[in-house]
This record gives C-alpha cells, sequence and structure tokens, in this order.
C-alpha cells in the first residue's frame, strides 16, 4: 500500500479543499454544541485508530484469502445435480438419483433429508 505522488499533486486543490471542509465542518459543530469537546477529541482517537488498524486489517484479509484457492471456493457452491434434486424436492416431485457409486447417492440423499 503506498501514496501515488502524480495523483496527490493532481488532486491537491480537491484534497485540501475537502480537508478544509472537515475542519471547519467540525469547527462549527463544536461552536454550535451540536458536538461537545469531549465528543470531538473521542471522534479525533477513534480515526486515528482505525486508521492505524487499517493496514493490518488489510494484511489480514489477503492472509485469509491466500488461504482459498479457486478450488476451494467452487467446492463451497452447490452442484447443478443437487440444485435440480433440492427444487424437485421441494415441490414433492418423485425423482430418481443415478450414480456409479451407490454410497455417493446414499450420502447425497441424506444430506436432502429424503
Amino acid at each position: 500500500m503506498s501514496i501515488d505522488p502524480k495523483l496527490l499533486v493532481s488532486n491537491f486543490p480537491i484534497i485540501m479543499g475537502s480537508l478544509g471542509l472537515l475542519i471547519a465542518g467540525k469547527t462549527i459543530m463544536v461552536a454550535v454544541d451540536i458536538m461537545t469537546p469531549q465528543l470531538s477529541s473521542l471522534l479525533f482517537l477513534m480515526v486515528g485508530i482505525l486508521m492505524a488498524l487499517t493496514p493490518c486489517l488489510a494484511a489480514g484479509g489477503h492472509f485469509i484469502a491466500s488461504n482459498f484457492d479457486h478450488h476451494d471456493v467452487r467446492s463451497l457452491l452447490p452442484d447443478e445435480s443437487e440444485i435440480i434434486a433440492q427444487l424437485l424436492s421441494e415441490r414433492l416431485i418423485l425423482f430418481v438419483a443415478l450414480d456409479v457409486n451407490r454410497y455417493e447417492v446414499i450420502y447425497f440423499l441424506h444430506d436432502l433429508s429424503i
């Protein structure tokens, strides 16, 4: 994770304008007593902590994602035959499940609770 200097320089007026509006808005909210100074300090602290934790959360998400490959994700999705069998079972339509391995059929039908 890095900051692109070209992007920063090209958008510098927008960044500074937004920052100025945020600071002015916060100052107005404290001055009008919408936000107390204690709440303002707490908000500042929470934003700072969350900004510090963001790279750690991104690294954790990358680590979790790297443990799954495309094969693992595909195995989590239902098979077409499972979807068809579920639809037929929900509509109480009788069907016959055929497979080369009878234990697979027994296991499959047991999962459907037929």
